[in-house]
């Protein structure tokens, strides 16, 4: 017998066991009350050998009386119907829940034998095609300029393999194959050019540099870049230039024919925008007491994220008394009223738990300071860092 058999044949047996015990009390609330009343038969060992009642006869007319709430003619058919009948009604019910549990278990195991039965009927070549990725941004030379840049390349595991394109849709574009890594849980995606497929540079002598590097996936106003150093190297393994590479992916709604230079100047003018806004914040540090001086005793702080949503996480604690032990940063926010006491210290331990999926973990606290008037300030920590906040009342 296969396992799946065996599954269905005891979902079966609970299937079966469910209805019964569903079916027996809505059965016994439609017949009527008077249904057992008579008495000219029983099944009763010791009456039929003695003549006599035991102490369960009349039980089951008195629990007949009992489910029509009847209690009065309950009693008169047995008195102790009155404890008995809650006891096996509870028990009766936890039977019913336990099947009912079992019933949902089994179910969910016979649709999972089933699903991973249809998975592996599935060639596992048509299963393991690699997804294809772009990405289109600058490379920037130290000291000197920048130019377009792309990479095109599918995943196949964590492995990598495809191609660059630098100086896309002029006289000098140029495509290398590349190879490398990409850690999804770590954000990491590092590389290597193998060789020259393609250039549009003719008659000249130009060495080519071939570039490695480990780029970082971070948010940055608003935008997913993959960042990070390049080291480039002649085909004689010697250092030809050296810069940065900033990188975001294409998407459905990018035409290919967008103007990659343009694209990546737009996002460089957003990112100083949003630098512009964060100075203009105060930033919270983590290596001295941030001081608040508020106008009432009783402070309402938020703290929320104001970026994009990446599971931060934090906890709170005040005059060494936790306020909260961990929440997950939303743009609703967290709300605490914080009462300042003469004589104590009045500081809020502010502990980052991670990073989120983006680094750095980034909080921002709305204080309000006096009636109508509300301060904003900006956090920014790694994991594992603790930010703390005096609070003072004006004199």
């Amino acid at each position: 017998m296969t396992k799946l058999s065996k599954v269905s044949l005891k979902m079966s047996f609970l299937a079966v066991k469910v209805l019964t015990l569903t079916a027996i009390p809505f059965t016994l609330i439609s017949l009527p009350i008077n249904r057992f009343d008579d008495h000219s038969f029983t099944l009763c060992l010791f009456t039929l050998l003695t003549g006599e009642e035991c102490y369960g006869c009349g039980m089951t007319r008195a629990f007949m009386h009992l489910i029509h709430f009847d209690v009065i003619g309950a009693y008169n058919f047995n008195k102790l119907s009155i404890i008995t009948f809650p006891i096996i009604s509870y028990l009766y019910i936890v039977e019913y829940l336990k099947t009912l549990k079992q019933f949902k278990y089994q179910l969910s195991i016979s649709f999972f034998i089933v699903f991973f039965t249809m998975l592996i009927s599935v060639p596992s070549q048509a299963v393991a095609q690699p997804e294809d990725f772009k990405y289109i941004g600058l490379i920037r030379i130290k000291n000197s300029t920048s130019f377009s840049y792309q990479l095109e390349f599918n995943i196949n595991g964590q492995t990598i393999s495809g191609r660059s394109i630098t100086n896309a849709g002029n006289k000098y574009e140029t495509t290398a194959s590349i190879s490398g890594k990409i850690d999804l849980a770590k954000n990491n995606l590092s590389f290597t050019e193998q060789k020259i497929l393609s250039t549009s540079v003719k008659g000249e002598s130009v060495p080519f540099c071939f570039v490695s590097s480990v780029l970082r996936l971070k948010r940055r106003a608003g935008f997913d870049l993959y960042e990070g150093d390049f080291v480039g190297k002649d085909e004689e393994g010697k250092v030809c230039a050296t810069g940065t590479i900033y990188l975001t992916r294409k998407n459905a709604i990018m035409a290919d024919s967008v103007n990659v230079g343009n694209f990546i100047n737009e996002i460089r003018d957003t990112i100083q925008e949003r630098k512009a806004e964060i100075l203009a914040t105060p930033t919270l540090t983590n290596t001295a007491i941030n001081k608040i001086i508020c106008v009432n005793s009783a402070v309402n702080i938020k703290f929320y994220d104001s970026g994009r949503l990446d599971n931060d996480q934090i906890a709170i604690n005040y005059n060494g008394e936790t306020i909260v032990k961990k929440i997950v940063l939303t743009k609703m926010g967290y709300n605490h009223i914080f009462r300042i006491s003469p004589g104590k210290d009045n500081i809020i331990t502010i502990k980052t738990l991670n990073t989120g999926y983006y680094e750095p973990n980034s909080v921002t606290l709305d204080v309000t300071t006096a009636p109508g008037v509300t301060k904003v300030f900006n956090l920014y920590a790694e994991s594992n860092t603790t930010i703390k906040i005096q609070l003072s009342v004006t004199e």
